[in-house]
């Protein structure tokens, strides 16, 4: 029998459980343990099919069970609770940070990504960057900071991950049907909302969903609409999915197309939030409405640079795309001419030198952000390393990039089982303000037992979930009866238990592990003190060492005999990842430094009692240096990651795993198994315990929100209203400035450099300098001259001066020379030893936000 019309069949809820139409509609859910064991006792069996997917599961419930349900007092009862909690939530006032002003009142924030990880039904993630994305949005929620979120739904999402038996990956997207998803789609009166935009030259028609993660809205752009022809409506199908071509639509839709969803739908932020480069296409489009309006199209770029934050967050070369400088122009050309801009010009602000290479969205952000940032301290000081050219000669220390330390949402993260004592002994502000020092002190007071037993039973449930998945994957793979039965005895229980899940890359160097097969197998088969290791990670389709890494270590475990110790579980996602920072008792991570951003994992462990053990990198590099330098007790263990001596990566690799071994060996195997008479080990608990009381409020994701608040949002929405006012008087003055300066800027010459420098000099003496400049035309004070002074490298003079120091020099008229320009002062320097000095003139305005923005420099 074959259908003509199909149609979809809604349940009919009775009106005594209409809250959990309610619940189910917000992700406010996920991170409320009560919430979701409301949702888990309705159909457990159920749940766990539907992949926790609250909307999901009530559309599969029989008439039967809802109308048992509203016969249930008790289930009616814990329901009204649940409402009236989400209702006290919804209803907080908003929150703009504690230096916030009258004046800041009307801030808004628009946060622009292309993945948002926010629960493991809602297949829009790959990994770090999604649910670094979804905590942010959570902890806004939390907080309150007036902030809408923009993204792209994706129907076939990222892929699953399927494991073959000799241990390659295979990938698969099966469909997300977005009516079994907790979002509405977005409407105009009585028909779907409509949006266009050209891409390719053709016209998309674009259509958007909203999700509510707590108070937070996140919008969602879709083409897979009626309206468009099958290959646009294939724009928005993959996650980083498909070529170049396909990738650049995506992003000029999440770009140009959020801009203009936000204004349909009324919203007017102030400061717009670029989640890695992905989404920086999106100035060009407010550029574009800023010129439409009647204002010049340098002038818009002023306004527009003021009010736009960028967060970069790899410094690996691979998640810095650069596009084909014919393929932008191709997408590009209707925008510039509809603003006027040249295609040069417009190609040189995605270069980091004009005239090379092609347009690298990270370098095009980078120009049009005023605030910018990697995601931990050593992050920062790489992105300066590699990105302080996008500014000319700008030596790397002033290259305006600083670092925001990625956070992690904690009552998303704490499994329940610690999160039951964080509320008896620590109370509610764990959840209400993890971000706060005070509010974990009250750990030390947990029993060492209680602590210990809460943390086992965690492991207990991992190691379940461990052994029924590998047995799901291997009847899926028609294993044998005689295998799938043997999955049930993987894993010990009681055993050290060590976790290692990240995207499965390279330079995450997964295989160090294996480094010394003889010195690992001694330590999974030890009779009276077994270590056994939990693996997960996806590689990207198109990694293939990615993939072969994931291979060694599978094939490992099978020709080791150690299968049973070395368990890979397939299909990483958020709810194996909250299962594993949760159960492990050590959490592993070996990036090769300094390729590590951040390293969010680490964090959640960290939440919950887990120590790491850990390459000095990322985020972990700055959590153990500033307790190591403040003298306080160690957490976990480091490994240095710089050994020296090491001539290439496999030098280092190597001896990298040794210390791993050695630390392991000498250190957490002895710590872990040394019990007291009740079986706890009471040295270990006292460091999980330290763990969560050094770490949880600095590494939470509301500490994180907060600092981007106080530090990016209110400064950047000030200097938008200080440009905009008198009719955006002081944008135009400063545009016309520029223009003028880099008209002339290369007629300026320094003429003459008069250094007093005698051989030896007591440090912080006072030493004369005299320059004069030829100024091409522009006057005095559109300059600022300085002498640098700093150490200098006897042995490589070409090499830059380091611990430089800069004094700014006196216009002190005309000299004699018709034209020239005299500066002159006094300048000194506390260093000793060899200096060097030197003299630099840039550009200087008192309305510019970096000294350095414009990228011009003349140095003596």
């Amino acid at each position: 029998m074959k259908p003509i019309r199909s149609y979809r069949s809604i349940p009919s809820i009775p009106d005594e459980l209409d809250g959990l139409r309610e619940l189910a509609g917000s992700f406010w859910w996920h991170w409320n343990h009560s919430t979701t064991a409301l949702f888990r006792d309705i159909d457990p069996a159920t749940w766990s099919e539907t992949n926790h997917n609250p909307v999901a599961m009530l559309s599969r419930l029989s008439r039967e069970q809802l109308d048992a349900l509203a016969r249930n007092d008790a289930f009616r009862s814990r329901l009204r609770r649940e409402v009236d909690r989400h209702a006290e939530y919804v209803a907080r006032p908003p929150w703009l940070g504690a230096s916030a002003t009258a004046e800041d009142a009307d801030t808004t924030v628009a946060y622009f990504c292309a993945e948002y990880g926010i629960a493991e039904f809602f297949r829009i993630y790959s990994g770090g960057l999604g649910v670094l994305a979804g905590d942010h949005l959570k902890a806004a929620s939390d907080l309150g900071v007036p902030l809408v979120a923009v993204g792209l739904f994706y129907h076939r999402g990222y892929f699953q991950q399927r494991l073959t038996p000799d241990g390659w990956q295979l990938e698969a997207y099966p469909y997300n049907d977005p009516t079994q998803l907790p979002m509405t789609e977005l409407r105009d009166g009585d028909r779907p909302l409509r949006l266009s935009l050209t891409v390719g030259g053709a016209e998309v028609h674009v259509g958007a969903w909203r999700a509510d993660v707590g108070r937070t809205a996140l919008y969602l752009l879709d083409t897979n609409i009626e309206e468009n022809p099958t290959h646009l409506r294939a724009i928005t199908d993959r996650l980083y999915g498909g070529d170049e071509d396909h990738r650049l639509r995506q992003e000029l839709v999440l770009g140009i197309g959020g801009v203009r969803l936000l204004d349909a739908l009324g919203h007017s932020p102030t400061v717009f939030h670029i989640n890695e480069g992905h989404a920086a296409f999106l100035t060009v489009e407010r550029v574009r409405q800023y010129v439409a309006a009647g204002m010049g199209i340098g002038a818009a770029f002023e306004i527009v640079r003021s009010s736009n934050a960028f967060t970069t967050h790899t410094p690996v070369p691979a998640g810095n795309r650069v596009y084909e400088q014919e393929l932008v122009r191709l997408h590009m050309k209707p925008y510039l001419d509809e603003i006027g801009a040249s295609w040069s010009d417009f190609l040189a602000l995605g270069q980091v030198t004009r005239g090379e290479g092609g347009f690298g969205m990270t370098t095009f952000a980078l120009r049009s952000s005023a605030a910018a940032n990697g995601v931990s301290r050593l992050h920062g000081a790489v992105s300066r390393e590699m990105w302080h050219k996008a500014w000319g000669e700008t030596p790397v220390d002033e290259a305006p990039i600083s670092h925001v330390t990625n956070g992690v949402h904690t009552p998303t993260w704490v499994g329940r089982e610690v999160a039951d004592l964080y509320d008896l002994y620590v109370g509610p502000r764990w959840r209400a303000a993890p971000h706060e020092p005070n509010t974990w002190e009250r750990v030390a007071s947990i029993p060492d037992a209680e602590m210990w037993r809460g943390h086992v039973r965690a492991r207990e449930r991992l190691v379940t979930f461990a052994q029924r998945d590998c047995a799901r994957g291997l009847k899926a793979r028609r294993a044998p009866t005689s295998e799938i039965r043997e999955a049930a005895s993987i894993l010990d229980p009681r055993a050290l238990t060590i976790g290692f899940a990240r995207r499965a890359a390279t330079y995450k160097r997964l295989t160090m592990l294996l480094r010394n097969p003889d010195r690992l197998r001694a330590l999974l088969t030890d009779p009276d003190r077994p270590v056994q290791f939990l693996i997960a990670g996806k590689a990207h389709p198109d990694d293939h060492g990615g993939k072969e890494e994931i291979q060694r270590v599978v094939r490992f475990a099978q020709d080791a005999g150690v299968h049973r110790s070395v368990v890979y579980i397939e299909n990483y996602s958020i709810h194996v990842g909250r299962l594993m920072t949760a159960g492990v008792d050590v959490w592993l991570n070996t990036p090769r430094r300094p390729h590590e951003a951040s390293g969010t994992s680490g964090m959640k462990a960290a939440m919950n009692g887990i120590p790491n053990l850990s390459v000095l990198d990322g985020w972990w590099a700055e959590a153990y240096e500033d307790l190591r330098d403040a003298g306080r007790d160690p957490v976990g263990w480091a490994i240095d990651g710089t050994a020296e001596g090491a001539a290439a990566d496999d030098d280092l690799d190597a001896q990298d795993a040794d210390t791993l071994y050695g630390i392991l060996e000498r250190e957490v195997v002895p710590e872990f198994y040394d019990r007291d008479s009740h079986d706890v080990p009471r040295a270990w608990v006292g460091r999980m315990k330290r763990s969560v009381r050094e770490l949880a409020h600095v590494f939470s994701s509301h500490r994180m929100v907060a600092d981007y608040v106080e530090r990016a949002y209110l400064p950047l929405a000030r200097r938008r209203r200080y440009l905009e006012a008198d009719g955006a008087r002081v944008a135009r003055e400063l545009a016309a400035w520029k223009a003028r300066v880099r008209a002339a800027w290369g007629d300026v010459r320094i003429v003459d450099a008069a250094i007093d420098t005698p051989e030896s000099v007591e440090a912080g003496s006072p030493l004369d300098a005299r320059v004069s400049l030829d100024l091409g035309g522009l006057d005095a004070a559109d300059v600022r001259v300085e002498v640098a002074v700093g150490k200098m490298d006897i042995v490589d003079i070409h090499a830059p001066l380091e611990g430089v120091a800069y004094t700014q020099l006196a216009c002190r008229g005309v000299p004699g020379n018709a034209g020239d320009v005299l500066f002159e002062g006094e300048f000194s320097s506390t260093l000793s030893g060899h200096l060097g000095v030197t003299v630099r003139v840039t550009p200087s305005h008192a309305d510019m936000a970096t000294p350095v923005e414009m990228g011009l420099a003349l140095w003596a």
